[in-house]
This record gives C-alpha cells, structure tokens and sequence, in this order.
C-alpha cells in the first residue's frame, strides 16, 4: 500500500484505481481501506496532511 500511495503521489483516488486493477475488483470498493492508510499513516507520523 505504501508504494503504491507514493507512486500515486499519496492521491488516494488513483492509488485505488491502480490496486483495483491489478486485483481485478471496482476501484469503490477499495477507496475505505485507502483512506485507512492513509489516516494511519497520518496518525504515525508517517505522511503529513498538505493544507496547499
């Protein structure tokens, strides 16, 4: 998940279109578990939150 929201430049909408397709399932259905990642990694400190 890490690579692939940093290859979509932490863009949670194309990070779930890309892992949609290569698991063969609609991008909706993995949009939720994006923005959990998203939000932990957040929450660790991890990645920060760009107000621009």
């Amino acid at each position: 998940m890490w690579i692939i929201l940093q290859r979509q430049d932490w863009e949670a909408d194309r990070a779930a279109e890309v892992l949609a397709e290569q698991c063969g399932i609609a991008s909706e259905s993995l949009r939720p578990e994006v923005d959990a990642w998203v939000s932990h990694f957040q929450d660790e400190g991890l990645v920060r939150r760009c107000t621009a």
